[in-house]
């Protein structure tokens, strides 16, 4: 229901409302992006079922919305400057999705993940997401987004050391008392952080606690 039913509904509910007080051109304009990503992709980002739900069916609900609140229903024909800015914010609302989407994935050199500790406090809590940039050049004091045991750690860079030609890392969250136990590796390494936003990262917390 919730990845299928729902969102087939909320979509066409959408597209109808959108045809009816402004023109086809919009519509269009909306779902084309979301049919075409999938296929002319490499590959296709996996949400998990969690946030593919909320984003198919929240979206449509919240852009329906914002444009109700920009004319009446009895309006029937909108006046030119209207019609214009309601095309524009349609194409701004679509590329934003797919932008998320996209840093999400990983597509870009830039990728968005859930803070799931208070290992960082206070420059980031759990429930903060992060951006990070997948950069090779780190530096001591850089935040790095590493892999270590299947799970994705985001530690600030106390000391560089090189052995035998490679290069490891020696981390610390700066809320914790002592560095971590283990070394990272330059191959575990996944980039260093650019940017937080706060608190968008709980709805993935909560789910995968309950999964």
């Amino acid at each position: 229901m919730c990845l299928t039913v729902l969102p087939s509904v909320a979509k066409h509910m959408l597209l109808s409302y959108i045809s009816y007080k402004i023109n086809f051109i919009p519509a269009l304009v909306y779902s084309l992006p979301m049919e075409v990503v999938p296929f002319i992709l490499p590959f296709y980002p996996d949400l998990g079922n969690y946030l593919t739900a909320v984003i198919a069916i929240l979206l449509p609900f919240l852009i329906y919305i914002f444009l109700k609140k920009m004319f009446s229903y009895e309006e029937k024909e909108m006046a030119p400057l209207n019609r214009l800015l309601i095309k524009v914010l349609s194409m701004i609302l679509t590329m934003f999705l797919i932008f998320i989407v996209a840093l999400i994935s990983g597509i870009f050199k830039y990728k968005m993940i859930a803070i799931g500790s208070d290992s960082m406090n206070p420059i980031y809590y759990r429930g903060d997401a992060i951006i990070y940039e997948k950069d090779t050049d780190i530096k001591k004091g850089d935040i790095l987004v590493f892999e270590y045991n299947n799970s994705i750690i985001t530690h600030r860079v106390i000391n560089i050391i090189e052995e035998d030609g490679t290069k490891y890392f020696q981390t610390k969250g700066d809320n914790n008392d002592n560095p971590d136990l283990n070394l990272t590796p330059a191959e575990d390494v996944l980039g260093k952080v650019r940017f937080i936003v706060k608190y968008i990262g709980f709805p993935t917390i909560w789910f995968s606690e309950r999964s």
